[in-house]
């Protein structure tokens, strides 16, 4: 529910936008080095202020910031 208050994205859109990504793993990484639930960028995270892609509470919340831009 944070992430949904602190992006004013609904929690469902969120939580089906971590399961397309990464199947809600936080540890998943792919072949060109993308992170975590969200599966941000190296360059996305440190857009949105996520030091530790694999953070799946920061990621939740900071990535749904990513995706409103």
């Amino acid at each position: 529910m944070m992430a949904e208050q602190e992006t004013d994205i609904d929690w469902r859109l969120l939580a089906s936008i971590a399961y397309q990504e990464s199947h809600w793993n936080p540890k998943a990484v792919t072949p060109p080095g993308v992170k975590g639930i969200m599966m941000l960028t190296r360059e996305a995270g440190k857009g949105v202020g996520v030091k530790r892609r694999t953070d799946t509470k920061k990621c939740e919340q900071r990535g749904g910031h990513h995706q409103k831009k």
